[in-house]
């Protein structure tokens, strides 16, 4: 039994140093193709880089240049927009939310409460468009006799006349609109 032990144990180290001293040799003839291929890699590299160096500095260049004018164009737009809470003014994330919120409860206060205080707004705007539309017809009219005027005294030609003409005319038609729209509302 010593024996049988003895040699399994032999033939077991010598095996071993056996597979040991294969797996080198295979490294070596590994290394050795890889080095080749590695020198052959390089080389390609090299001719392409040489090659692609050119190309490359004309595309860095345009690169370069639309990467400025994308820059440009984001210092350009700054838009603010409703991003509330990005510049709370110095106040942390609870109070600038408690502010918001006083803020809205008082423009919700603004608002007519009852129906005769919206009734009355109403009125009001009403009145105030309607003296708007008056004043205009005034100063249009005013318009109209100037220009006719300064025709009779020769200080404008009449293709100026006819111009300014054209622009009252247009003014007219937008009042005519208006006082259309405010007739139409109840």
């Amino acid at each position: 039994m010593k024996k049988i032990i003895l040699l399994v144990a032999v033939l077991g180290v010598t095996g071993a140093t056996f597979a040991q001293g294969r797996s080198q040799e295979a490294k070596a003839k590994k290394t050795e193709v890889e080095q080749i291929k590695e020198k052959k890699e390089k080389k390609d590299k090299e001719m392409k880089h040489d090659h692609d160096h050119d190309h490359n500095h004309d595309h860095d260049q345009m690169k370069e240049a639309k990467d400025k004018k994308e820059k440009k164009e984001k210092k350009e737009k700054t838009n603010n927009g409703n991003a509330y809470g990005k510049d709370k003014q110095g106040m942390t994330g609870r109070e600038f939310g408690q502010s918001r919120a006083e803020a809205a409860r008082e423009k919700a206060k603004e608002k007519p409460e009852t129906e005769e205080a919206a009734e009355v707004a109403i009125e009001e705007t009403r009145t105030e468009t309607q003296a708007t539309v008056t004043e205009v017809k005034e100063k249009l009219e005013a318009a109209r006799e100037r220009l006719k005027e300064r025709l009779e005294n020769k200080e404008i030609s009449q293709e100026e006349y006819e111009i300014g003409m054209k622009r009252v005319e247009s003014l007219e038609r937008k009042e005519a609109t208006i006082e259309r729209n405010m007739v139409k509302q109840p």
